[in-house]
């Protein structure tokens, strides 16, 4: 399957892997996954990330599997990284019982909620994403756009690639 083959169409009138109504809630689960990482659990944001692409994860996120865009929620998906990636035994140290630890206000939140915004956004994977724009430019532009409405820091992140500057 390619990503041109998926039958949601957005409001954007382009095909996504998943709906309008998932793209509103995922990129949260994704900002949370970042902001417990780093926050929490004390990883670098890019070691966190490489090892997230290691994984499955993306490519199941990249073709809409509901487990991952409606199931799981942050720390699950952070849990799961950990444990098949980082070969961290995450059953000797308590994990919150629930997500209310994450908010919108941290960076980290933030960053993770805007790559994967911008993964459903332009139809690009998650590798494309941050092989191009490395983590820590998306932390230098959270001074610029954190509170800018989001389709301005989505066209600045399509500049880019259209421009094939860094």
């Amino acid at each position: 399957m390619k990503r041109e083959d998926f039958n949601q169409i957005g409001k954007d009138g382009r095909p996504h892997p998943y709906s309008d109504y998932d793209a509103q809630y995922f990129p949260e689960e994704f900002g949370e996954m970042l902001d417990y990482a780093v926050n929490y659990l004390h990883y670098d944001p890019e070691v966190f990330l490489d090892a997230f692409l290691q994984s499955k994860i993306p490519e199941y996120i990249e073709f809409g599997f509901t487990t991952y865009i409606a199931g799981k929620d942050g720390t699950d998906i952070c849990a799961e990284i950990e444990r098949d990636i980082l070969h961290v035994d995450i059953r000797k140290r308590p994990l919150p019982q629930n997500s209310g630890f994450a908010t919108s206000a941290t960076r980290d939140f933030w960053v993770g909620y805007m790559i994967a915004l911008y993964e459903w956004h332009s139809n690009r994977t998650f590798k494309e994403i941050l092989e191009k724009v490395p983590v820590k430019n998306f932390y230098d532009y959270f001074w610029r756009y954190h509170q800018e409405d989001e389709s301005r820091f989505l066209k600045e992140l399509d500049r880019v690639f259209n421009d094939g500057e860094k």
